[in-house]
């Protein structure tokens, strides 16, 4: 479909680990590194990332310079999006998103 988000240049996708309040979100790389990312204001409190969302971001635009935080947030994908772009061949291989996505968003289980 056209208009939707792909990684573009330098971007690449992420999964979203959890939250460190400021904007500040700490993601998972394909290959298990974590990086931290910021989420412009721009997208706060219009779109909510969970934990275990696929997020595209790009290490070049805003983040702090010589910082922790080194990617800014340019897209939250929703499970259509990511069948988007594993279809077409732009998805990381270090990512499995039916099962990952799966596990995450089930509730823990009671013991």
């Amino acid at each position: 479909p056209r208009g939707w988000p792909e990684p573009k240049g330098e971007e690449f996708v992420v999964q979203l680990v959890r939250s460190r309040g400021g904007n500040t979100m700490e993601c998972k790389l394909p290959d298990g590194a974590e990086v931290l990312c910021w989420l412009p204001s721009k997208l706060n409190k219009v779109v909510w990332a969970q934990r275990g969302d696929y997020l595209i971001v790009d290490p070049s635009s805003e983040a702090e310079a010589g910082g922790k935080v080194t990617c800014t947030i340019v897209h939250i994908l929703f499970p259509e999006q990511v069948g988007h772009l594993r279809k077409i061949g732009k998805w990381p291989e270090g990512f499995q998103p039916s099962e990952t996505q799966a596990q995450e968003k089930q509730p823990p289980a009671n013991q």
